[in-house]
Formats: C-alpha cells, sequence, structure tokens
C-alpha cells in the first residue's frame, strides 16, 4: 500500500505566553517549507500574546 502525504495540518495555539505561541509558529512554518498548507488557529486565550498593550 503506498504511503499518502500530509496535505493539510492545523495547529490550535491556547496559550498566550510566549511560550506557547512560539512552537505553534515554529511548526506551522515547518510545515510551509514541506509544502504543507498550515492553518493556524488562536484560542482567546492565545489571542492575548498577538493584541497590543495599551
Amino acid at each position: 500500500m503506498a504511503e499518502e502525504k500530509i496535505k493539510k495540518v492545523s495547529i490550535i495555539v491556547a496559550q498566550g505566553s510566549l511560550e506557547g505561541v512560539y512552537p505553534g509558529l515554529i511548526m506551522g512554518n515547518g510545515a510551509r517549507m514541506e509544502g504543507m498548507e498550515a492553518n493556524i488557529f488562536f484560542t482567546f486565550f492565545g489571542l492575548n500574546a498577538l493584541l497590543k498593550k495599551w
């Protein structure tokens, strides 16, 4: 039986700290480098890392 390559990957970021966001971004970048479609979903807690502090 022939192996099928993975074509898409979805990554969920659920922590708003730097340690919680970096792994998702690194894995997403690695997936793109391998030719996969990568989706990164930020939960409400994960969005805290992207929002600008006042």
